[in-house]
């Protein structure tokens, strides 16, 4: 539907950070860009593309300053906490590393073109009460717990999660990063990094979780693009070998031939038109529809399987979240009972958002999501 406006996005984007388009003018209309960059969560990128121009509309121009104001402010506080967590995290020898996008977003021309809606902190799992009480400490609301991370608020602009697993329910995935520990190496005290290139691989994976459950936007193509042309020395060799442990390295050459046709001027190969289309309909985190569509074709039983197994998780998830049942693993059917009750009444928009879109997904989606994720390589990925 969107197809030349999003091409035209497409060119100011590459504009933005430096990058180049094949793209000779720009026509369409200035409020449906914006209303496409708002959906992919670069707004503030349309923003520097668009300085200088004189001609925007002054309701449309005072609308991006805000964004961009929006943006470097919360660019500076995530960096103004993450720095003062990492220093409380050092001072207690309590091992962690910078994740996703605060990291990321140091690639990038100026660190504010990347935003992120939190900033993401690996820890030891054995401190999560020191850790809680350290968040604590510093003003922070722990908003929701799952068995990967807790997520913490404090007003007005900043949420931090404080992850203690990489679990993802794919087996490959989960088998690879089993000791996360052993693929990073010290920075100062209890401090650790990834290496470039397992920064990089990691990136693919966290792509490809969003991707296969409710689809990917353009950020996390442009993420691509930024991280490979900050790191021209990248070690391929090993990239592709873990990739291929991975069962990614298909994705990831989806993920590098958008990267180069949509910001580096790159003829765009035809048999990506429909992956394309799939992620430029998402949005920055997919929709409800999509994740739905994707799902449930995976569980036999279509979307009453699916339905099904969203209302009754596995013991292995349930247990992280009441730890409770890790003494007493009987008790499943009561806090499954718990969980419905609490939905219903605390949930229950979420849980009716979430039961419209698995009613709306329809066949030709369906279909589709197959289709994609063949081409992707995601076919029955586990």
């Amino acid at each position: 539907m969107y197809e030349e406006e999003y091409r035209d996005l497409l060119a100011l984007l590459a504009k933005a950070v430096g990058g180049c388009s094949t793209r000779v003018s720009v026509t369409a209309n200035d409020k449906v860009l914006y209303g496409l960059a708002r959906k992919h969560a670069v707004v503030n990128l349309l923003a520097y593309a668009w300085q200088g121009r004189e001609d925007l509309d002054p309701a449309l121009r005072t609308a991006l300053d805000r964004d961009l104001f929006a943006s470097v402010r919360q660019q500076a506080e995530q960096e103004h906490e993450a720095a003062c967590i990492a220093a409380e995290l050092r001072k207690a020898g309590i091992r962690f590393f910078l994740m996703k996008g605060i990291v990321l977003r140091r690639e990038y021309p100026r660190p504010d073109m990347r935003t992120s809606c939190d900033v993401d902190i690996f820890y030891d799992r054995t401190c999560r009460k020191e850790a809680d009480a350290m968040m604590a400490a510093r003003g922070y609301t722990r908003a929701l717990s799952d068995p990967n991370h807790d997520e913490y608020t404090k007003p007005p602009y900043v949420t931090v999660e404080l992850h203690r697993n990489l679990l993802t329910d794919l087996p490959t995935v989960d088998r690879y990063y089993a000791d996360i520990w052993a693929r990073l190496e010290a920075v100062e005290g209890s401090e650790y990094r990834m290496r470039a290139e397992d920064f990089y691989i990691y990136q693919t994976v966290h792509t490809m979780k969003h991707f296969r459950h409710a689809g990917t936007g353009i950020r996390s193509v442009l993420d691509t693009y930024i991280f490979l042309r900050a790191h021209p020395e990248l070690d391929r060799v090993y990239v592709d070998a873990e990739l291929e442990k991975l069962g990614l390295r298909r994705f990831a050459e989806v993920l590098e031939g958008l990267a180069a046709s949509w910001f580096g001027g790159a003829p765009e190969p035809e048999w990506l038109s429909e992956i394309a289309a799939y992620i430029l309909g998402s949005g920055v985190y997919g929709t409800g529809v999509q994740a739905a569509a994707n799902r449930a074709p995976e569980r036999r039983g279509g979307k009453l399987r699916y339905a099904l197994s969203r209302a009754f998780p596995p013991l292995r998830l349930m247990r992280e979240k009441y730890p409770m049942l890790a003494r007493m693993p009987f008790l499943l059917p009561v806090f499954w009972g718990y969980r419905l009750v609490r939905a219903l009444f605390c949930g229950r928009d979420r849980m009716g958002k979430e039961m419209r879109a698995l009613q709306a997904a329809d066949a030709e989606q369906m279909e589709r999501v197959v289709r994609v994720m063949e081409q992707a390589g995601l076919r029955g990925y586990r």
